[in-house]
């Protein structure tokens, strides 16, 4: 394994972000030793994350995004933070997949999509004020 203890990085939010936090989860995963198709499912599902947390938390507003990232035990552990007005993405429903395509809510796919990319997320509100999400992704044993 090539990544000790924690790493975080913090960020404007912005768009211009996305591109910088993708990297970085990306960097952090592989040296990990998190496989390909786990490590693409983490970068989805931590892009959907922050997009959200840009377009909707903060909705235009300025704020930053903490992203603290951690190989723990049989986990790869990547945490959101930021400032914006609280919101737990497992309290969405799932899409009705029967639905077609034009019926369907937009936005509340990449939610889905997040959950179903990782293995288990978390969600609680910072006693300061803000979100801490929580995306594991399991190592492949």
């Amino acid at each position: 394994m090539g990544m000790d203890g924690l790493q975080v990085i913090t960020l404007e939010a912005g768009v211009g972000a996305l591109n910088e936090i993708r990297q970085f989860v990306a960097n952090c995963g592989q040296a990990a030793g998190l496989d390909a198709k786990a490590l693409d499912g983490m970068v989805l599902a931590v892009d959907e994350a922050a997009s959200n947390i840009i377009q909707h938390g903060y909705s235009g507003r300025t704020g930053w995004i903490e992203v603290e990232v951690e190989s723990a035990g049989e986990g790869f552990v990547v945490r959101l933070r930021d400032r914006a007005k609280p919101f737990d993405p497992r309290s969405f429903p799932d899409p009705n997949l029967s639905l077609p395509l034009a019926r369907r809510p937009i936005g509340k796919l990449g939610v889905f999509l997040m959950r179903k990319s990782v293995d288990q997320v978390r969600h609680r509100l910072l006693p300061e004020g803000g979100n801490e999400l929580t995306l594991v992704k399991w190592f492949q044993s």
